[in-house]
């Protein structure tokens, strides 16, 4: 937001939970919140180590035995943590790592719900167990 001029939403571009510019890179890989959720995952080192995140996503599909699936996990973990950004930003509400947590497994259920193939439902299903 400080990049495209909304000075009155952002006075800076600094993360205001770390001391770090504020990016989508920084939000969905490196920031505390996305912390939280790629430690259930067993992936934090590759978070903070990717340059990016299309690095991420390059090194979990090489990492995982059973990639096919990892866009979902992906995705609700963006989604996720983008909306408790903007929770935290727009509405000074801080999400507690227990709600992080719930909110994605929630998400993980709606995209379960919605997967044709059994193989995409049962890596989902081993995820929402990781996150509770």
């Amino acid at each position: 937001m400080f990049r495209k001029h909304w000075s009155l939403l952002a006075e800076h571009q600094d993360c205001d939970l770390c001391p770090a510019s504020e990016s989508a890179s920084h939000i969905v890989l490196r920031c505390y919140p996305a912390s939280v959720i790629w430690v259930a995952f067993h992936m934090d080192d590759l978070a903070c180590s990717s340059t990016d995140i299309v690095h991420f996503i390059y090194s979990v599909e090489r990492a995982w035995i059973n990639s096919r699936g990892v866009h979902i996990l992906f995705a609700t973990a963006a989604v996720t943590l983008w909306h408790a950004r903007n929770d935290r930003v727009f509405n000074n509400n801080r999400w507690p790592p227990s709600y992080l947590k719930r909110y994605m497994s929630q998400l993980l259920q709606d995209w379960q719900h919605r997967a044709k193939r059994q193989a995409d439902k049962d890596a989902i299903t081993s995820w929402m167990y990781l996150m509770n």
